[in-house]
């Protein structure tokens, strides 16, 4: 399962800046397969934000600025799919 104390820092920072939470696509690492991902596994926790890939357990000016990143990018509104954003 995704780590609580990350998923409670992603959504800490999430929130303030309205991205929507469809953008998020949460996946569990036991329950995945090789079709679930585009990217392997390299760490746990780990969340791919658009292009920026943070490992370990985040800090918050990490996925801020990731998060910021991502609204001026097109994998923002591509992530109304929920494919674009994924928190691993």
């Amino acid at each position: 399962m995704f780590c609580p104390a990350a998923d409670e820092i992603l959504e800490d920072v999430r929130a303030p800046l309205e991205v929507e939470d469809s953008a998020i696509c949460r996946i569990d690492i036991e329950d995945m397969n090789e079709d679930t991902l585009d990217a392997p596994v390299t760490s746990i926790p780990m969340m791919r934000i658009c292009d920026t890939t943070i490992t370990g357990l985040p800090d918050e000016s990490s996925v801020r600025d990731a998060l910021i990143a991502m609204l001026v990018k097109s994998c923002y509104y591509e992530s109304q799919d929920g494919m674009s954003f994924q928190a691993r």
